[in-house]
C-alpha cells in the first residue's frame, strides 16, 4: 500500500502499521497487483463507518473508477462528500473550492435522484 500524508508517499509492505493524527490529510491506494487488505481503525468512528458503508456501495455497483476509486458521476461524488462533510473531505481541490462546488452540483444532484 502506499500512503500520501500531506504529499509524501510511503510504500508499505504486510505487517507494518502507521498511526496518523485526526484532521491530518491522506491519500491511501493499492501500489502493487495483488488485492490489497488493509486494517483500518477510525478512533472514534462517528459516521466513517456509515460513509464507508456507502461509499463500498457504490463502488460493488461499478460506479467509481478504478484509478481514484471517486464515483465517476460528479453529481454523486457531489452528493456523497456533501452528506458526509462532517466526517471528511477531498484532499482535493482544496476545501473552500469543495465547498462551492458541493453549493452548486448537491441541488442538481437531488433533483436527479442523487441523495
Amino acid at each position: 500500500m502506499t500512503l500520501r500524508i500531506r504529499g509524501q508517499e510511503r510504500r508499505y509492505e504486510a505487517g507494518e502499521h502507521v498511526t496518523i493524527a485526526p484532521g491530518t490529510p491522506r491519500v491511501w491506494l493499492n501500489s502493487g497487483s495483488d488485492e490489497l487488505r488493509v486494517l483500518v481503525e477510525f478512533r472514534p468512528a462517528g459516521r466513517f463507518a456509515e460513509f464507508i458503508t456507502t461509499y463500498f456501495a457504490l463502488a460493488r455497483a461499478g460506479q467509481v473508477n478504478k484509478r481514484r476509486g471517486i464515483p465517476t458521476n460528479p453529481l454523486q461524488l457531489a452528493a456523497t462528500f456533501a452528506a458526509y462533510q462532517d466526517v471528511l473531505h477531498g484532499t482535493s481541490p482544496p476545501l473552500a473550492v469543495q465547498r462551492i462546488l458541493f453549493a452548486t452540483l448537491v441541488p442538481l444532484g437531488r433533483l436527479m435522484g442523487y441523495a
